[in-house]
């Protein structure tokens, strides 16, 4: 069986064709470089793996999935990482630190979640920290569900993304659910804290956010820093409790969302650094019920854009 280099790559990069690569038994064409006997995939740690050109492995720790040897080098040929193959099972016991081990060594890359209920539970400042670039993905919001434990503390954060020793960018969290498994535990859904460094080209997208102790969305530049949280969108998407926005930066924008719950649907204010406003934060397109009111505007809120978006009262607006 012969299958060219760019076939070869090709498969390899479908997530339905990972398991007829890894198949493959001998007489494998890549490039110029004829593999006579290729064996079925075989699994090594990462100290483990062989030298050998050509060679198909299944790695079991670090940053998992299917590799190939071509060329002198190690080469991971599935472009993303699935949390199943750090131990995560999603059937409602704990995931946490199978999911925090994909995010950690999967930088750069795609974490995906499969369909399931992924119990997540801890202390400290929060269950799972985003501190590079990285797509985390479900299956859908209908069908990936985290589940916060009832007895998470309420100044824990559910998701947070921050770095102490540098500026980053290029987070997309989209196509899941975050929802408590009863009461209301933790703090935020999802907390961007730049208290140190600017995050940007952050993008929440399709994500159901249900109702814990704190916000949906909380964004926080308390020094604050020039730019902080910026750049970055937050759509499509269905939020209870209400975003909030603290001394953010320019190029925000919120649109195409249901927000609903207590506190007000969009809280924000901006830096004056080194010049005041915000300079095209945009809402548009949302469907608002909050008991706290629809939007708050704070501090430096010039250029604000507001647009078609329905705004329904409750009882305390």
């Amino acid at each position: 069986m012969r299958v060219p280099a760019k076939l070869f790559r090709k498969l390899a990069t479908r997530k339905w064709a990972v398991g007829l690569v890894s198949i493959l038994l001998a007489g494998v064409l890549i490039g110029a470089t004829v593999i006579s006997t290729l064996p079925i995939v075989q699994s090594y740690t990462t100290a483990a793996l062989p030298t050998v050109t050509g060679l198909l492995a299944q790695v079991t720790d670090g940053m998992r999935g299917l590799w190939w040897r071509g060329l002198g080098t190690w080469q991971k040929l599935v472009g993303y990482c699935n949390v199943r193959d750090f131990g995560a099972l999603g059937v409602g016991t704990d995931d946490t630190a199978a999911i925090q081990a994909a995010i950690t060594n999967c930088q750069a890359n795609e974490v995906y979640v499969p369909k399931g209920t992924y119990l997540l539970d801890g202390a400290g400042t929060e269950l799972l920290l985003i501190s590079n670039q990285i797509k985390l993905v479900g299956s859908g919001f209908l069908n990936t569900n985290l589940s916060v434990k009832s007895t998470v503390g309420a100044t824990v954060d559910v998701i947070r993304l921050y770095r102490s020793s540098s500026a980053f960018e290029g987070v997309d969290i989209r196509d899941l659910s975050i929802q408590a498994q009863s009461g209301t535990p933790a703090r935020h859904a999802i907390a961007i804290d730049t208290t140190t460094y600017g995050i940007s080209k952050v993008n929440i997208s399709r994500v159901y956010l249900g109702v814990l102790g704190g916000r949906g969305i909380y964004a926080n530049n308390p020094t604050p820093i020039q730019d902080g949280f910026y750049s970055s969108k937050i759509h499509d998407s269905q939020i209870y409790n209400g975003i909030q926005i603290v001394n953010g930066g320019d190029t925000l924008n919120i649109s195409d969302s249901v927000l609903r719950g207590s506190n007000a649907g969009i809280e924000a204010s901006f830096v004056c650094l080194p010049i005041c406003g915000n300079r095209n934060f945009v809402v548009s397109g949302n469907n608002i019920s909050h008991v706290g009111g629809a939007l708050k505007l704070g501090a430096n809120n010039w250029g604000t854009k507001i647009l078609h978006n329905e705004i329904e009262g409750i009882a305390g607006d």
